[in-house]
């Protein structure tokens, strides 16, 4: 899982490049979920729906595998393992694969949609960024963040790949069976990870590990390593974001082509769709849920599920009733090979 070359590795750029260390911060804050979430609004909600759908399927997606692959494997952070090791970011959960830098190839599919030098480079720093930013902080040994990048390429080819094939058989079905195939789909993904979790035992150097981590976690604070939050937050997240993409194409919500509206439109947009996200996060959030066995993880899904699905149904559907209903630019989008209506009706 790890060699002790990248120890050795990590302990010289922790020692010998102090100064590096709030950039590495900021790059890791930037690889978080809220800041890519923030971009996928924002693309989905004034520029483009088909490119912000895209970019929300690989992102959630990806993070399932992920998760899933992180509770199989079981794989220490650097900082468990080594006391020469500083852990700067307080990672709780297993590390391999990187899931900072699997998710940073997220700027690469954006640098391949817009085909822009200046987002090309923009894309290539963050993506080299944040998964440098993952060993030097101490978080992931150099070989997970090489696997994330690995699993995160690999995912885009994947998408343009199979992209087509997928949108023209879900394009066939009736919304029932539509409905069925995206529950079915999550459920199986669901299915997976839990078996993973909860056949899987707590690896043997646990305790050690926990040692090792303290210093850098808070004293009495433990590892979250064999846990079903993960895997069960981001498969709602998948299930309310398609669920939301299918409810665009069934109600015909256009909501204006968003390329061609005023940058007021797209500020008034931006505004709107983040205050009511912002009010529903609070509001599920205040419900105390979350730890109540299965219940708690059956709300956990749903309170994952009701976010996503605001944002790719909820949101534009205020718009439609709002800021589109009256406005000389309400034209629908025209049809393209990304659009997710693309079905006919």
């Amino acid at each position: 899982m790890y060699t002790a070359p990248e120890i050795t590795f990590i302990s010289w750029i922790q020692d010998s490049l102090p100064g590096l260390m709030s950039l590495m911060k900021l790059f890791t804050n930037l690889g978080l979920t809220t800041p890519y979430m923030v971009i996928i609004c924002l693309i989905y909600w004034c520029y483009s729906r088909q490119l912000g759908a895209r970019l929300g399927i690989f992102l959630v997606a990806s993070a399932c595998f992920n998760e899933t692959l992180k509770q199989f494997i079981q794989a220490p952070r650097p900082y468990w393992v080594s006391s020469n090791i500083a852990g700067m970011d307080g990672a709780h959960g297993f590390g391999m694969p990187s899931g900072h830098a699997q998710a940073s190839t997220f700027w690469l599919l954006l640098g391949s949609a817009i085909r822009n030098p200046w987002i090309w480079t923009l894309a290539i720093v963050m993506a080299l960024g944040i998964g440098i930013s993952r060993f030097a902080l101490g978080a992931h040994f150099p070989n997970q963040v090489l696997a994330g990048w690995g699993l995160g390429l690999i995912g885009i080819w994947l998408l343009y790949r199979y992209e087509g094939l997928i949108l023209q058989w879900i394009c066939s079905l009736s919304f029932q069976q539509q409905l069925a195939s995206i529950s079915s789909i999550c459920g199986l993904i669901l299915a997976i990870g839990c078996a993973v979790v909860a056949f899987n035992s707590s690896p043997a150097q646990l305790p050690e590990w926990q040692q090792n981590a303290q210093a850098f976690i808070g004293e009495g604070a433990k590892l979250h390593t064999i846990s079903f939050h993960g895997i069960v937050s981001k498969t709602g997240s998948l299930f309310g974001m398609l669920l939301g993409l299918l409810l665009i194409h069934r109600y015909g919500l256009g909501f204006s082509d968003q390329a061609a509206c005023s940058w007021q439109k797209k500020t008034y947009r931006a505004l709107l769709g983040f205050t009511a996200v912002f009010l529903c996060k609070g509001l599920l959030g205040s419900i105390p849920l979350e730890t109540i066995g299965f219940v708690g993880k059956s709300w956990l899904f749903l309170e994952s599920s009701l976010l996503t699905l605001l944002i790719f149904f909820g949101v534009p559907w205020i718009f439609e009733r709002t800021l589109d209903k009256q406005s000389p630019d309400n034209q629908h989008l025209e049809n393209q090979n990304l659009e997710t209506d693309t079905c006919p009706k």
